[in-house]
């Protein structure tokens, strides 16, 4: 187990866990484009691409749904972080980074660790629209868990964004993730 964690340890730090990058982000795009059907992605429904205008409609409605607290900004962080793409995105995302940023691990064994990282960019936590299943669970009163599939052309992944309401604003306290 102990191997295990720190292999997922490993790939967190060096950002190839669930963190898209260009290269990975690019492919996603093509993916989505084609449909995701190849074997290595498809556990990906297409259909429930976070960016999508129906996908996105519906994260919106369950992220104002579950929140009484400036449902906007948590609306227009969790957008960012999903979808968000370019300098108005990270111009949202930096002020809201609490670092370093928990980060719960889960192994192959269900076991967990944390771990704390520190993001130098905005660029690090977006997923630039490679975000499928995505979905807004209240974890208390002034607590957000945005939850969804990260792609990973490897592996099955889940991740998400813990989102706390602090001094007025929405921040980025805490990230999960797992794969199988």
């Amino acid at each position: 187990m102990k191997i295990t964690l720190l292999f997922l340890n490993q790939l967190l730090v060096s950002g190839l866990l669930f963190l898209a990058t260009p290269a990975s982000a690019a492919r996603c795009s093509n993916e989505i484009a084609r449909g995701i059907d190849d074997s290595e992605t498809d556990y990906y429904d297409a259909k429930r691409a976070a960016c999508l205008v129906k996908e996105s409609k519906a994260l919106k409605a369950s992220v104002f749904g579950v929140t009484s607290h400036r449902p906007d900004r948590a609306w227009k962080l969790t957008h960012a972080l999903l979808c968000g793409k370019g300098a108005d995105a990270e111009a949202t995302i930096r002020p809201r980074i609490l670092n370093p940023i928990k980060h719960l691990v889960v192994g192959y064994d269900q076991e967990k660790d944390t771990v704390t990282r520190e993001y130098r960019t905005a660029r690090d936590l977006m997923t630039r629209g490679c975000a499928f299943t995505p979905d807004a669970e209240a974890l208390s009163g002034s607590v957000l868990k945005i939850s969804y599939i990260p792609y990973s052309p490897h592996a099955y992944c889940g991740a998400a964004f813990i989102l706390e309401f602090r001094k007025g604003d929405w921040l980025i306290t805490e990230t999960q993730g797992a794969c199988d």
